[in-house]
């Protein structure tokens, strides 16, 4: 399994990616990243009897290798006096208390003057308190901590997985019905880690995270067992390079195979060398589409995009993964028109 964590600090989250972006080696992408640290300004902000404890307390809250931005003292300790009117200490502790900052005490409350019975309840007045409000010393320290990220780098898997004859079944009868008749090869075999070996042993066949097989280009793939008992393992699509092809017919004898069946790849001239990274923002939404889906299941959504090659419409598939049955993603460019679906990648 060919995959790596990068981590890396820097001023910006902008600035970290750009850093790890130049570190992934040719041929691998970044999976998924981890933000360990913005990079944004925070507060540490403490309460405390005096300026010196708070400013401890504030300091303490601060993570190892913290820069100080900021240390703003908002408010200084002090002792009032509050007179109020009750009728009796509970009332006066309560009507301190409403009126006075989460960072005050309420201390002693003492009768300053009595109130008056009155007559029969008339003319009756409350009692006058004193009230000693102690505010407390606030401290608050900006501080920033360096942008930190960690990213997952490795292959993504471009291509559509056959790991079932279900699967492999609905891949030929859509075949039968199309014009379009890609190149493959397709070899038996007795054993399944044989043909999984044999996949393995090709440039663009990878171990993925959760120990399955994932294809860095787009083709279709994989292996699956018959009825019979035999192991079926195939790999095929328009991108199937007549190099590959060679490569996987000897792979597949070398693990002991049987050739069940192929299509020969034509013989392409040499093309220019292809874009290692493709740049996924040259990728413009052109329209949406909804259609019966070919079942008769449901309405079936697809998502029309334009791309200048080939390169920037697989970067934009790898960022935009599929997670909904009737959902179609399609980015038309020059050499043809990329797809991905629940299931996968796959050309038009």
């Amino acid at each position: 399994m060919t995959q790596q964590v990068i981590e890396v600090a820097a001023d910006s989250l902008e600035e970290a990616r750009e850093q790890i972006k130049a570190r992934v080696p040719t041929g691998l992408q970044v999976l998924s990243e981890t933000v360990i640290s913005d990079g944004k300004p925070k507060t540490a902000r403490a309460v405390a009897e005096t300026a010196e404890a708070a400013w401890t307390k504030a300091q303490d809250q601060m993570p190892e290798g913290a820069e100080v931005v900021e240390r703003k003292e908002v408010a200084s300790p002090e002792r009032k006096v509050v007179t109020v009117e009750a009728f009796d200490e509970r009332s006066a502790r309560r009507e301190v208390n409403s009126g006075i900052s989460r960072d005050a005490t309420l201390g002693a409350v003492k009768l300053a003057r009595p109130g008056s019975k009155g007559f029969l309840g008339i003319g009756k007045k409350p009692n006058q308190y004193e009230a000693e409000v102690f505010h407390q010393a606030v401290v608050e320290i900006t501080y920033r901590l360096q942008a930190k990220l960690s990213a997952k780098i490795g292959h993504a898997n471009r291509g559509m997985r056959q790991d079932s004859m279900s699967q492999a079944t609905a891949y030929w009868m859509a075949r039968m019905s199309s014009t379009k008749k890609d190149p493959y090869v397709m070899y038996t075999c007795e054993d399944k880690n044989a043909a999984r070996a044999a996949l393995l042993e090709l440039p663009c066949i990878h171990e993925g995270e959760d120990q399955g097989l994932i294809c860095s280009e787009v083709l279709i793939f994989g292996c699956y067992q018959r009825q019979d008992g035999i192991y079926e393992a195939i790999i095929c699509g328009d991108e199937l390079t007549h190099e590959l092809w060679e490569q996987a017919k000897e792979s597949f004898i070398k693990h002991g195979g049987t050739l069940k069946n192929d299509l020969e790849p034509e013989e392409r001239a040499a093309s220019l060398p292809k874009e290692e990274v493709g740049q996924a923002d040259r990728v413009a939404f052109v329209r949406e589409e909804r259609k019966p889906s070919q079942l008769g299941t449901g309405t079936a959504v697809y998502r029309i995009y334009n791309a200048p090659d080939a390169a920037s419409a697989k970067a934009f598939l790898d960022q935009h993964p599929v997670t909904q049955q009737l959902q179609y993603l399609i980015v038309e460019t020059p050499e043809g028109n990329y797809c991905r679906d629940i299931e996968g990648f796959y050309k038009e």
